[in-house]
């Protein structure tokens, strides 16, 4: 099937104080750098999206030049990005495969297989189970101890077919902020197929992230 990677980049950064995708990591690429290049390397795409920041100049990187990937503007919201990228996919795109640009660890396996069980299933989305005890607060106080046998962490990549997404677009893309595109999906009723995660997908969102993202690099060498 024609598959579409469309990579989440327009985010500002804020918790992280500067452009957390320009940072240089441990192997001498950027976060956005590493990220793309598993999925370029992926093999999986019949082509590639980046839906980037408009304050962010990317004419200085001359690896992207050497890529076949579409440059796009992404939206205010995380949901309106990953939508301006579904628009600018190819009519003849039939499975969608979203991705966080700050996950750049992500494994090709993992990609596949999200792919793979998408075409399957309608929809698919790796997780992690919970494994700390989760609490509802509110107003400094415990309103309630969750039962985490039942909770699991999201990850990226979250893959769809394209025609159901649509579909769940149209209908309730107004219905509220999702802060994954699994959570459209849902609303609209779709069954959503899950699949493990990976413990090294890590999401960059702070400079703490930044340190422990080196430390998997360095722990990759030595093994």
């Amino acid at each position: 099937m024609f598959a579409s990677g469309i990579i989440l980049a327009a985010g500002s950064s804020t918790r992280f104080g500067e452009d957390k995708l320009m940072q240089v990591l441990l192997t001498g690429k950027t976060v956005l750098e590493e990220c793309i290049s598993k999925f370029v390397d992926s093999k999986v795409f019949s082509e590639l999206i980046l839906v980037n920041n408009p304050k962010r100049d990317l004419t200085s990187q001359l690896w992207l030049k050497k890529l076949n990937v579409k440059i796009i503007s992404g939206g205010g919201l995380r949901q309106e990005s990953a939508f301006c990228g579904i628009k600018a996919t190819s009519v003849n795109s039939e499975i969608l495969c979203i991705h966080d640009a700050a996950r750049p660890f992500v494994s090709i396996p993992l990609i596949k297989e999200c792919v793979s069980k998408a075409e399957h299933f309608g929809a698919c989305i790796p997780v992690l189970k919970v494994t700390d005890t989760i609490k509802e607060v509110a107003n400094e106080k415990v309103t309630k101890t969750l039962n985490r046998d039942v909770l699991f962490k999201v990850q990226t990549p979250q893959s769809f077919l394209k025609d159901k997404y649509l579909k769940a677009h149209k209908e309730f893309a107004n219905k509220g902020v999702f802060s994954d595109d699994a959570g459209l999906f849902e609303l609209a009723g779709f069954a959503v197929h899950t699949i493990k995660g990976e413990e090294r997908n890590i999401k960059i969102t702070t400079k703490e992230d930044m340190l422990f993202a080196n430390f998997i690099i360095q722990s990759q060498k030595q093994s």
